[in-house]
């Protein structure tokens, strides 16, 4: 066998970097909404207020990703680029989600 370990190369060090940045928008897409009382925003909306213009299609990504898992709510608009994204409501009943 060679002395190969796949996790220490060029490719798995990018994902990882492409990951973390992912994950940084989604956190700061959450505190932007908080901040808004979580009034209904569009995507270019929230990429300008989080100073992310440059990762406007990451972040509509992110929006349609957290729709799919009811982590966020979508309102329609009348095209795509009207759509608006919020939180989801909750019954007084449910925990929120984390």
């Amino acid at each position: 066998m060679v002395n190969i370990n796949a996790y220490h190369q060029p490719g798995v060090e990018a994902g990882k970097k492409a990951a973390e940045r992912v994950i940084e928008l989604e956190l700061e897409l959450f505190e932007c909404l908080m901040r808004r009382d979580g009034h209904p925003m569009k995507v270019d909306d929230l990429a300008m207020e989080m100073q992310a213009v440059d990762d406007i299609e990451t972040i509509y990504k992110i929006c349609e990703h957290l729709c799919a898992n009811g982590r966020l709510a979508k309102l329609p608009g009348e095209g795509p680029f009207e759509v608006q994204y919020t939180f989801p409501e909750r019954s007084s009943d449910e925990l929120p989600i984390s």
